[in-house]
């Protein structure tokens, strides 16, 4: 999403769009963006800074860290981006920042349920759904 700078009037831009789902790939393959990322924005320049209020609402597959089972995750959230002219030049780009923000939402081990019980380790039955009939697990 490149925003012309010039085209930012003294009242301020709002804007209302989408980053296709194809824009957000993470090294992490847990997890998969499975719609376009609802973006409004509200940009407005405040002397040698634009500033940028930005809602972003996306919709995610999920790998849970310990049962394996895919689950579905919405992340919404607000933030304020700031890009100093000088060094933006004359386009602002909010795409590589809204995708880095998403990302920072998802914690370093995604669960599905905060009380998952896994896996068994001996024959991988999903604890969460059956009762492991091992005899290492007595």
């Amino acid at each position: 999403m490149k925003i012309a700078v010039k085209d930012i009037p003294p009242s301020g831009l709002d804007i209302d769009g989408v980053l296709e789902k194809e824009d957000f790939t993470f090294e992490d393959e847990s997890i998969e963006c499975i719609s376009p990322v609802k973006i409004n924005a509200r940009l407005e320049c405040l002397g040698s800074v634009v500033s940028a209020k930005v809602s972003m609402l996306a919709n995610f597959s999920v790998l849970c860290g310990r049962c394996l089972q895919s689950f579905e995750s919405e992340i919404e959230k607000d933030v304020v981006l700031h890009y100093e002219l000088e060094k933006c030049g004359n386009y602002i780009e909010l795409g590589e920042d809204v995708r880095q923000e998403i990302l920072l939402d998802f914690p370093s081990k995604i669960l599905c349920s905060d009380d998952c019980k896994g896996i068994c380790v001996h024959c991988g039955t999903n604890l969460n759904d059956n009762k492991c009939e091992c005899k290492n697990n007595s």
